[in-house]
């Protein structure tokens, strides 16, 4: 039982990123994200190694949540940036415009994009050929 005036600490697999409501969770290899006032719900799944991929891009989440505040840009508007790429590495056909775009978007936070980019570098994962070369071209 909590005291009057504390806050219960969400269970160890969620993830409060900022703003209204950002919840991240996995759930059996699949990226679960509800997001403001809406809650709008995202499912991503993976390839062969969907469970990888869904491991590293939750700590990629942890990163944004453990990152300094920057006035500059939110948090929020992070994560959400990135969900974008990780939905679109999700799909069958990845559009790599779009990621190209949002990985450029990601330049506010570096830390956070180059997280994303040997991420999506990483040949282990076997994502498509197109998403590891521009991640490759990126790192350089």
């Amino acid at each position: 039982m909590t005291e009057r005036g504390s806050r219960k600490e969400p269970p160890q697999d969620t993830l409060r990123v900022a703003g209204d409501i950002n919840t991240i969770r996995d759930v059996k290899n699949v990226d679960v994200i509800n997001q403001g006032r809406g809650r709008v719900t995202v499912v991503t799944r993976y390839g062969s190694d969907e469970t990888e991929i869904t491991r590293r891009f939750l700590e990629i989440y942890r990163q944004i949540d453990k990152s300094p505040e920057d006035p500059n840009v939110e948090k929020d508007e992070i994560a959400r940036t990135v969900n974008a790429i990780e939905t679109e590495v999700g799909e069958k056909e990845p559009n790599i415009v779009k990621i190209r775009r949002w990985l450029g978007n990601l330049i506010v936070a570096p830390t956070i994009r180059n997280a994303v980019l040997e991420l999506l570098a990483d040949a282990k994962l076997r994502l498509s050929d197109s998403i590891s070369s521009l991640a490759q071209t990126l790192l350089q």
